[in-house]
């Protein structure tokens, strides 16, 4: 019996200071990483967003081209139309309307999502690029 006292006399386990100290500091970590971790979401959505709009310009170009071709003769100035297509997390469209072409990507499809501007502190409902087709 003396020999199983000795041993655990020189096994000692973490005071609560120590536990409390390891709890602050995860807290802490937790406290920096979560909105980091939200911050790169967002900033992976506007990014994905960004890339589609070059997508509709192409989009636009092409339906351009199509009405050009098809119809001989026709500046861009002709070129009125509008179209749209979605993907998972956004929907593109463009407008043209005498030859000059908004294309819009829009956030949210069926979830209320939107992208948060961190300067003025607003939700951004849609993206836009404007060009002109001659």
């Amino acid at each position: 019996m003396g020999i199983a006292r000795k041993s655990r006399q020189g096994e000692q386990g973490f005071t609560l200071i120590e536990i409390i100290a390891v709890l602050v500091i995860l807290g802490i970590l937790a406290a920096v990483a979560i909105p980091k971790y939200n911050d790169l979401q967002t900033q992976a959505q506007i990014k994905t967003a960004m890339g589609a709009l070059p997508s509709i310009v192409t989009m636009a170009t092409n339906d351009y081209h199509a009405f050009a071709m098809s119809n001989a003769g026709s500046v861009g100035t002709d070129f009125t139309t509008s179209r749209s297509d979605t993907a998972t997390d956004f929907a593109g469209s463009y407008t043209a309307n005498k030859g000059v072409v908004s294309a819009y990507v829009t956030a949210g499809l069926g979830a209320a999502k939107t992208w948060f501007d961190k300067l003025d502190k607003t939700d951004i409902a849609k993206m836009s690029y404007t060009f002109t087709i001659n």
